[in-house]
């Protein structure tokens, strides 16, 4: 399977966790997409709860 797997690296109490953002097809741009949408939804819905 030709997939891409779009993660980041997050550390809790010295234990490094690989948060998975988006799975996708190899085309690049399509996976990428994907990725970046998923994170401004995130992080709208982080500053909304802040308020």
């Amino acid at each position: 399977m030709s997939l891409r797997n779009i993660y980041r690296p997050v550390e809790k109490d010295g234990i490094v966790e690989m948060q998975i953002i988006a799975i996708g097809p190899r085309d690049r741009n399509e996976v990428h997409e994907m990725a970046k949408s998923r994170l401004h939804l995130f992080f709208e819905e982080v500053q909304q709860r802040e308020r």
